[in-house]
């Protein structure tokens, strides 16, 4: 993949991740304009905003996913690199990625109650996977490497904290705002 084509995600997965917390929604704007058209070109009109929509209410979590995918491509593959970091940096991103994951609930009202259908399982599945990547890529460079114990013993603890930080980032956004999770 060439650096250009790398920017390129970067950008769009950052724009992706900022526009649900900060954006205008699109349904909103146009829910009056719709309204008032004929059901046959109300039909047509949903079509054309679907994708903005979808980008708006499940953009965080594929702007993550690429975000994601960038940092496997750059970190996950093993390369043995004498500096001393080098293991704490995967799982770091990872433990972040899992954390930001539940940004879109600060715009939550206070004392609203909510059903976060599917956080869960989307947090599961990407907690796994970082735990998964970033345990493995310590032990590709311990076993290349054969020093920096203590980090590599850091960078291990860190992988396997991906999962439960993605699970509780919820349970802590909850309790920042003070909305309720049914």
């Amino acid at each position: 993949m060439s650096t250009r084509s790398k920017v390129l995600l970067i950008i769009i997965s950052l724009l992706l991740c900022t526009w649900s917390i900060v954006g205008p929604n699109p349904m909103a704007a146009l829910s009056p304009f719709a309204e008032s058209q004929p059901k046959a070109l109300q039909v047509v009109l949903g079509l054309v905003v679907l994708p903005f929509w979808l980008c708006f209410n499940f953009g965080f979590m594929i702007g993550t996913a690429l975000l994601g995918f960038l940092i496997w491509l750059r970190f996950g593959r093993a390369s043995v690199n004498r500096s001393w970091f080098q293991p704490v940096v995967l799982p770091v991103l990872c433990v972040l990625c899992e954390a930001i994951q539940a940004a879109p609930y600060l715009r939550v009202p206070a004392g609203a109650s909510i059903r976060p259908m599917g956080y869960f399982l989307c947090a599961l599945i990407s907690g796994l996977a970082f735990t998964c990547l970033s345990v493995a890529s310590v032990i590709v460079y311990w076993s290349k490497v054969r020093r920096n114990y203590g980090m590599c013993t850091v960078a291990l603890v860190l992988g396997l904290m991906a999962l439960p930080v993605g699970l509780l980032s919820l349970r802590a956004v909850a309790n920042i705002k003070g909305f309720i999770i049914d």
